[in-house]
């Protein structure tokens, strides 16, 4: 039987309780979850998730090192669904369309179709790897044009899913990114050993957003440093590959939809 090891790295945020319980609800897939609940700046004390396992660090980790740290509990999984607090898995089955993309062994990593709960979808239609999440303005419209799979440079770091073998394979997360563009980085990491990334249209998650990092300095200052990661890791990579940044991307679907 395959089992899906699922990640869910929370700060402070009680939504993670409802998250993990709404995945177990709606997978097809059998499911082994770990919440890593990090102690938020303000000392507030400790959420309660009776039903799942739980790691508290002594100090708050980066997303990066949180998913790490998550992941080395996952072992004998097949596939690892890495994942923010702020998700809600409203639809039977949503794992079944991002397996079965991993199934092909030149797919590497895969995210899901993300709304916001009032029906715009936030997984960014990259062409690039320094979108700016902060700005909204790629917020669109859901609907039948998006339901379906493309090859896309990155997709959004809320919801990824890969192999378990592939995650350990690439060395995990680069933990020198604190809370952006470590998706980026992995998707990144993921077409530099061969292996290409799709955006799973087929398959969808409502993302709230915002809550994982609502310290507005904090999100300019973790992506100003990711961005500078970014091109020191990677940018004469993607000099040298711009055919990973052109299309058919999701621009293209919606244009063609």
């Amino acid at each position: 039987m395959l089992r899906l090891g699922m990640v869910f790295v929370a700060y402070g945020n009680p939504g993670a309780r409802e998250a993990a319980r709404s995945a177990r609800a709606t997978a097809h897939t059998s499911l082994e979850i770990v919440i890593v609940d990090n102690p938020t700046r303000d000392n507030k004390p400790p959420q309660v998730f009776p039903e799942e396992r739980v790691l508290r660090p002594l100090e708050s980790l980066g997303y990066a090192s949180a998913l790490n740290a998550g992941a080395g509990f996952l072992l004998n999984c097949d596939y690892l669904a890495l994942c923010n607090d702020d998700l809600y898995f409203d639809t039977p089955d949503w794992d079944v369309p991002l397996i079965e993309a991993l199934q092909d062994p030149t797919v590497g990593l895969v995210g899901p179709r993300m709304t916001d709960g009032n029906g715009r979808l936030t997984s960014p239609p990259t062409t690039g790897p320094y979108v700016n999440y902060l700005m909204k303005d790629w917020l669109l419209p859901d609907g039948p044009r998006w339901r379906r799979s493309c090859e896309v440079p990155m997709v959004q770091g809320s919801m990824m899913m890969l192999r378990q073998e592939v995650f350990e394979g690439l060395g995990g997360m680069t933990s020198d990114f604190p809370f952006y563009c470590e998706d980026d980085d992995l998707a990144l990491k993921v077409w530099r050993s061969g292996k290409r990334v799709l955006w799973v249209g087929q398959s969808h998650v409502v993302h709230y957003g915002g809550k994982s990092a609502e310290d507005a300095q904090y999100k300019l200052e973790s992506l100003e440093k990711g961005r500078r990661l970014l091109q020191e890791r990677h940018g004469e990579w993607v000099e040298k590959h711009p055919r990973v940044f052109e299309g058919p991307h999701l621009y293209d679907i919606a244009k063609s939809g």
